[in-house]
């Protein structure tokens, strides 16, 4: 998901959607590949979540430079 699709949506909204929900799923789906015998599938679920989480950084950054610019524009049009 763009951070520019929604450019009202809260950063924690967009956060919640684009990082947080998939990791939960993927690393739900490595612990559930886990229990079932399935080691090779349990490690890429665990490969793709930490792959998310690694991104959290860069997200985050992008969605503060989104609403700095925001809140800029807001101040020169008032």
């Amino acid at each position: 998901m763009s951070n520019h699709q929604h450019a009202d949506m809260p950063a924690k909204k967009v956060l919640a959607r684009a990082i947080f929900i998939p990791t939960a799923i993927t690393l739900g789906m490595a612990v559930y590949f886990a229990t079932t015998g399935e080691w090779l599938l349990a490690g890429f679920m665990a490969v793709v979540s930490t792959g998310s989480l690694i991104t959290y950084p860069w997200y985050k950054r992008q969605l503060a430079a989104r609403d700095a610019a925001a809140a800029k524009v807001e101040n020169t049009e008032s």
